[in-house]
């Protein structure tokens, strides 16, 4: 998916304005997990002592004839790095609540939630770090040499991968950090998220197994589905699955390998593939939350993370405030309240008088009424984009248009619209739009 730009302000004095967005007038306030050069280094590190742990487990059950090619490891080694994983998210325990302010807490669940993101076998990076270990270690193990040299270069593959990874790629990141650093990098809880009034707005579940579905379960499996995700399975995965067709071709059948590095990763990208959108609708209004108290805790990278997730973007951490934030906001709050997301920006910017530009262009939209029922209200946009999307009925966007008595410019091509009618008739009534349909 394209990331779009979605925010512009006003227009104000050069001073206060760059890269075509309202400058904050006092850079805002993050916390030092926030700045993404800091949380490198961090993830780096865990990576790094995570990496160690495992090559010497692995290593060490070479030299001592433990190693094997249907379990890999002896379930006492797998016992070991589990029991030293858990004492690092204890460790992170004890730094996070040592650093939490006194007004703030933590959610009862908050530290069980995190431990399964950074030891859940299948869902935490730490996982495939420890299979791919393995299997360059089952690859030493072998007396073929074409071999040795593949699993010299499986290592030497996973740390290039990683460093990659890390340092050159911030939204993946944020992916490690919540498989390496998943209690540094939890949120405190905010009871604040939505007022008593609004929070009434929400949708009543019917039981408690519902309730923990949709907090609890959706958002685990989207965890597994976004794009920065999919880059880290495909870029991780790649090499060693072409590996593994290898080893399999070369040593013969090995349960090990061919279930943990060939038929899970390959299984694992399929599903993140085909089922992100799906899985991201039905977590809307966790992401919704998430959104709100990133932006009331002035966590504005992270805030960005999530509205690319929608396409959408601020123009760089950090640098949307004022208006923006408050369309950021209510945009938050709708979808925390069950609002699919075109319909969480229409209630935005129905209420939002300030921005004059909005981008949505190549963001996946169908139904364009509310959206339309948002621009007729609006009396400060001058310009929408909304190219190469998925529209075919624009009859109720045309009509807005030819309400509203600001815009001056629409994009609407790259859209498989049916008819074309109303937008010939709004060339007549509004010769002076910029238009491209």
């Amino acid at each position: 998916m394209t990331r779009c730009r979605l925010f512009k302000a006003a227009a104000k004095s050069p001073e206060e304005e760059e890269n075509g967005l309202l400058s904050p007038s006092k850079k805002l306030p993050e916390d030092d997990l926030q700045n993404h050069c800091f949380q490198s280094i961090l993830v780096a590190a865990a990576f790094a002592t995570n990496f160690g742990a495992d090559l010497a487990i692995s290593l060490w059950s070479l030299r001592t004839g433990k190693l094997s090619p249907k379990t890999g490891l002896d379930w006492e080694c797998y016992y070991f790095l589990f029991t030293l994983n858990g004492f690092g998210m204890l460790l992170q325990a004890g730094i996070a609540i040592h650093r939490l302010p006194n007004t703030k807490h933590y959610a009862v669940t908050a530290f069980a939630v995190a431990s399964v993101s950074g030891m859940m076998p299948l869902l935490s990076d730490s996982y495939d770090t420890l299979k791919d270990v393995i299997f360059a270690t089952l690859c030493l193990e072998s007396d073929q040499a074409i071999l040795k040299i593949l699993g010299i270069c499986c290592l030497l593959w996973l740390l290039a991968v990683h460093c990659h990874l890390i340092f050159f790629r911030q939204d993946c990141v944020g992916e490690l950090a919540g498989s390496y650093l998943p209690i540094l990098n939890a949120l405190p809880d905010d009871e604040t998220t939505l007022p008593d009034d609004e929070k009434t707005k929400r949708p009543d579940d019917s039981s408690w197994l519902q309730k923990k579905i949709r907090d609890d379960v959706w958002p685990g499996i989207y965890k597994q589905t976004t794009p920065p995700k999919q880059s880290l399975l495909l870029e991780e995965n790649g090499f060693q699955t072409v590996a593994a067709i290898l080893y399999i071709i070369v040593e013969g059948g090995s349960p090990f390998v061919i279930f943990i590095n060939l038929a899970v990763p390959i299984l694992q990208y399929v599903f993140a593939l085909t089922c992100h959108g799906c899985v991201k609708d039905l977590a809307s209004p966790w992401l919704g939350k998430q959104l709100l108290q990133r932006i009331n805790a002035q966590h504005m990278a992270k805030a960005d993370d999530i509205l690319r997730e929608f396409g959408l973007a601020t123009g760089g951490a950090g640098q949307a405030h004022g208006p923006q934030i408050e369309l950021m906001k209510d945009f938050a709050k709708a979808l925390a309240q069950g609002q699919r997301a075109g319909d969480a920006l229409a209630t935005a910017l129905e209420k939002n008088q300030t921005l004059v530009k909005v981008n949505l262009s190549s963001n996946g939209i169908t139904d364009v009424a509310p959206l339309a029922a948002a621009i007729e209200k609006n009396q400060s946009l001058l310009e929408i984009f909304l190219q190469d999307n998925q529209i075919t009925d624009v009859a109720a966007l045309a009509a807005a248009i030819e309400k509203n008595q600001t815009l001056k410019t629409i994009f609407l091509h790259g859209n498989p619209i049916k008819d074309t009618t109303a937008l010939e008739a709004l060339r007549e009534k509004k010769p002076n739009l910029s238009r491209s349909f």
